[in-house]
């Protein structure tokens, strides 16, 4: 009876800490938009007074700094995501002992120790590595921080902005905290015809360029301008799909509800290693061989990441 007690009293005790030691799934996700409607390739828009449609906007986004449970800052180092606006819009920040974000800062562009190195040396799937259309400029000017290719009536649109100089970082405020999956989506708007504000198009642009006014507005109003902190509707958060763990806490196997064969199931001690990983492929998941103490079993799928806390005894 005593070790029964105190063992209730470790798993209170370790659920009770779970938000200070949990690895939260963080996520990154982006609303693409122009003119206040989805934005969409080949779409008509209205911009100063002259009918607008875009074949790219693709941008670099880098330097992500997160701020989180009263003040701790965990800086994301060199994760670097290619943007394009119209495929693909959540990008995965990793998994982080995180809570409550409070704050987040990021930039446009490649940061200046990444920006002149060469495309080839990375692998194929790599936001840094040669792509088509091409986001590399050359060795000196590095990468094309942002590409707008678009039409102002029948007049050409091209700005293409770079230059470390240009490297501005923002910042901005959130109020997130981990849901009971152990997860944050970090939601934005970003809102394109912003790029174009104090920008004439009437005429036609065509800048590849560092230093010109143009481009120096552009790359200001993705820093300012463009994107926006969105709180996540209560309705996508319920729509939200749900793992179940047991037995909890678990001797020798366990069994996960809501995972689909294909997933990736691990098992992550509260240092951030990973004791255990394994393809989904039954319900019933062997771990035996892993030593006593609070795990999170983290499932990760094609469209989710989910996780639950874990005791082993």
């Amino acid at each position: 009876m005593k070790n029964i007690i105190s063992l209730i009293i470790a798993v209170c005790c370790l659920l009770i800490s779970q938000k200070a030691i949990a690895q939260t799934n963080i996520s990154f996700k982006l609303s693409h938009q122009f003119n206040g409607a989805i934005a969409q390739e080949g779409q008509v828009y209205s911009i100063q007074g002259a009918a607008f449609s875009y074949e790219r906007i693709q941008y670099y986004l880098s330097n992500f700094v997160i701020t989180h449970d009263e003040g701790q800052v965990t800086e994301l180092g060199d994760l670097v995501f290619l943007v394009d606006s119209d495929h693909g819009s959540t990008y995965d920040l990793g998994s982080h002992p995180i809570y409550h974000v409070e704050q987040i800062e990021f930039s446009v562009g490649v940061p200046e120790h990444l920006n002149h190195l060469d495309p080839s040396t990375y692998e194929l799937n790599h936001p840094l590595a040669h792509h088509n259309p091409s986001m590399h400029w050359g060795w000196t000017s590095g990468y094309r921080f942002l590409c707008l290719d678009a039409h102002s009536a029948l007049d050409i649109v091209q700005i293409h902005a770079l230059g470390d100089a240009n490297y501005y970082s923002q910042t901005h405020e959130i109020n997130q905290t981990a849901n009971t999956v152990s997860a944050i989506e970090i939601n934005f708007d970003a809102n394109y015809d912003q790029i174009l504000t104090d920008v004439s198009v009437i005429g036609g642009v065509f800048e590849h360029s560092e230093t010109t006014p143009t481009i120096v507005q552009a790359l200001e109003n993705m820093q300012n301008l463009v994107f926006s902190y969105s709180v996540a509707s209560t309705d996508d958060l319920l729509d939200q799909p749900s793992i179940n763990i047991y037995p909890n806490p678990a001797t020798s196997f366990i069994k996960v509800e809501g995972a689909q064969q294909g997933d990736i199931i691990k098992v992550i001690d509260v240092n951030g290693r990973v004791a255990l990983s394994e393809v989904f492929v039954s319900a019933t998941l062997d771990v035996s061989d892993i030593e006593a103490g609070a795990y999170t079993v983290v499932v990760e799928g094609v469209s989710n990441k989910q996780s639950r806390l874990l005791i082993l005894r």
